[in-house]
C-alpha cells in the first residue's frame, strides 16, 4: 500500500513515495548504494522478503511499485521486481527488461517508471495481462489500499489538489482526519511507515528516507547520494 507522487522540473523530477504497511510488518532497511550489473542505485530494503518498493539509478531512472487488489495471489514478493529492472538506463530499457519477466508468478501491481524530460511510464498488470501507459502524468497521484481502493484514492486526490503542488505537506497531511482515507495513513492494524523522496537535478541524484509516520517527524530526512 503506498502513495506516490512527482513534480517535473527543466532536466529532473522530484519523486515522493509514502510507504503503508501492516503494523504486523519489520522494519525496512534504510536506503543503501547496491550494484546491479555495474549499474549503482539506491533504494531501501524490506526486511521480511528482501527487494524494494522504490530505487533510483546513477542514470536518473527511478521506479516505484505498488500493490494492487485482485483475486490473484502471488508465490514470489512484489519487491523483487524493481530489482531485476533498476540496472537500465532508460525507462524504454525498463520496459524491455520487464517483457522478459514471467508475472505469473507476482500478484497484481502498479509500476511507475521515471527518467528526466520524459513522460512518466506506468506498468499495470491484473495478475493476467500487462497493460503500459505512456505519459502517466495524468495519474498523479499514484494510490494502493487494500481497505477502500476507490475511496482513498478518492479522498487523496481531494488532498493532493488541496495541496497545490506542495508533495511534502501532501504526504505529511491527515485530511480531515488521521484515518484509513488520509494521505499518512493511520488504522489500528495498520500506517504509514516511512516516506521516500528522490530528487533529480542537473547537478545530482539525491534519495531521502524516513522511518515513521510522516507526521510524526516533520519531514526531516536522511539524505544519500552516489558520492
Amino acid at each position: 500500500m503506498c502513495t506516490v507522487s512527482w513534480a517535473r522540473e527543466p532536466g529532473g523530477y522530484e519523486l515522493f513515495c509514502s510507504r503503508d504497511e501492516k503494523r504486523s510488518r519489520g522494519i525496512a532497511q534504510a536506503p543503501r548504494v547496491e550494484q546491479r550489473r555495474g549499474v549503482r542505485y539506491m533504494a531501501p530494503v524490506d526486511s521480511d522478503y528482501g527487494g524494494t518498493w522504490v530505487a533510483i539509478n546513477e542514470a536518473g531512472v527511478a521506479a516505484c511499485l505498488l500493490n494492487r487488489p485482485g483475486p490473484w495471489r502471488g508465490l514470489r514478493s512484489r519487491g523483487l521486481i524493481i530489482p531485476e529492472l533498476i540496472r537500465a538506463r532508460s525507462t524504454d530499457d525498463c520496459a524491455f527488461l520487464m517483457s522478459g519477466l514471467d508475472l505469473h508468478s507476482f500478484a497484481p501491481f502498479t509500476l511507475l517508471l521515471l527518467e528526466a524530460d520524459r513522460p512518466a511510464l506506468i506498468a499495470d498488470w491484473d495478475g493476467r495481462l500487462l497493460a503500459w501507459e505512456d505519459g502517466g502524468e495524468a495519474r498523479v497521484p499514484l494510490t494502493s489500499s487494500s481497505f477502500d481502493p476507490e475511496g482513498v484514492r478518492e479522498a487523496r486526490v481531494r488532498d493532493f489538489e488541496r495541496h497545490g503542488g506542495n508533495l511534502l505537506k501532501f504526504h505529511s497531511s491527515h485530511g480531515a482526519a488521521p484515518s484509513a482515507y488520509s494521505t499518512c495513513m493511520h488504522r489500528d492494524d495498520a500506517e504509514t511507515v516511512s516516506l521516500t523522496r528522490a530528487v533529480v537535478k542537473r547537478g545530482g541524484i539525491r534519495l531521502a528516507y524516513a522511518a515513521g509516520a510522516p507526521c510524526l517527524y516533520g519531514g526531516e530526512y536522511t539524505w544519500a547520494n552516489f558520492s
